[in-house]
């Protein structure tokens, strides 16, 4: 396994919870379906813009990919860290920054000091054997 620096980097806002980032509905034949909630699309629309800045016009990497996060959460409460990754992952694939999120091989996330209004500082690289 390789060590490489960072092919991009994110800050990115602190996501919903996960309890809110689908919502629950029917279908037009009545059947129940989940979709993405407005605090879902909110993020989402969120993180396409932190993308658009920091790597405009970026075809979608293809290859296998390690992600690292280091979530700086809003405030002391307990948090499950791995709710943290759904909304995340999605949401850079919607984004373009790679095709598909089963192309990750490496995941790694890790808590840091409590910073106002939460972040998320997000790399991404080349992943190899």
């Amino acid at each position: 396994m390789t060590d490489s620096a960072p092919l991009l980097t994110f800050i990115l806002p602190w996501p919903p919870t996960a309890n809110n980032l689908y919502a629950t509905g029917r279908s037009r034949k009545g059947a129940a379906r989940r979709f993405l909630s407005t605090r879902g699309k909110a993020y989402a629309w969120a993180v396409a813009a932190v993308v658009a800045s920091q790597a405009p016009r970026r075809r979608p990497l293809s290859g296998r990919l390690a992600v690292t996060i280091a979530a700086l959460p809003p405030d002391k409460r307990v948090r499950d860290l791995d709710n943290l990754c759904k909304a995340v992952l999605d949401s850079l694939k919607k984004s373009g920054v790679f095709a598909d999120d089963g192309q990750i091989d490496s995941l790694t996330i890790a808590r840091h000091a409590v910073t106002p209004g939460g972040a998320l500082l997000v790399g991404v690289r080349e992943f190899e054997l």
